[in-house]
């Protein structure tokens, strides 16, 4: 029950980056100036706002790229929150569609990090420059530009393993014996009648 619950947490964190996605496309950017006004040092704001221009300027370029995979995002995460839910009651064979749904989304997932891997860069470059400016005392050592370097790397692959790390966590759990045990005898049950 436990990775079902996931599997919808998961699904509806999908669906909203899909939809997020897809707004950036029709118009709804992020406003830097709001997001940057935090950062006291005004030479740490300007460099923050222009990564951050740099970096959606990256994306809009990426239009082309990015627009099918945050539609496949909102796609798979509204089948996961389904199968999910319908799996909860106990509906036969949507245990199994999920544990399919899972595996296809963590395959877009590898193909997302790899077409659009400049926009992640450019996304993670503006995360560290706001970082730098709001806890500055806490990342003096990236003062380093080869530290930095490092992490806005690592932020991006980062986010690729937790992703993945889910995703087979949910499937290891769906598939286990004890779980298609318990799937088994509930499907015969009164829940998945109507």
């Amino acid at each position: 029950m436990a990775a079902l619950i996931a599997g919808w947490i998961y699904g509806a964190r999908l669906l909203s980056d899909g939809y997020e996605a897809l707004a950036f496309f029709r118009g709804d950017r992020p406003n830097l100036h709001e997001t940057t006004d935090a950062i006291p040092s005004v030479d740490a704001r300007e460099a923050a706002f222009a990564a951050g221009e740099h970096w959606i300027a990256v994306k809009e370029a990426a239009g082309r790229r990015e627009m099918p995979f945050g539609a496949l995002s909102l796609l798979l995460g509204g089948a996961m929150v389904l199968l999910a839910a319908r799996s909860m009651a106990g509906r036969e064979g949507s245990r199994n569609a999920l544990v399919q749904v899972v595996v296809v989304h963590a395959g877009v997932i590898i193909a997302a990090f790899v077409a659009t891997k400049d926009v992640l860069l450019a996304e993670a470059a503006f995360q560290i420059r706001f970082l730098e400016g709001v806890k500055a005392s806490s990342l003096e050592r990236l003062g380093d530009p080869d530290a930095k370097h490092r992490v806005e790397l690592m932020l991006p692959m980062s986010g690729l393993v937790m992703s993945l790390s889910f995703s087979a966590l949910i499937v290891l759990a769906l598939t286990r014996p004890r779980a298609r045990a318990f799937f088994r005898e509930h499907a015969s049950g009164p829940l998945s009648e109507g």
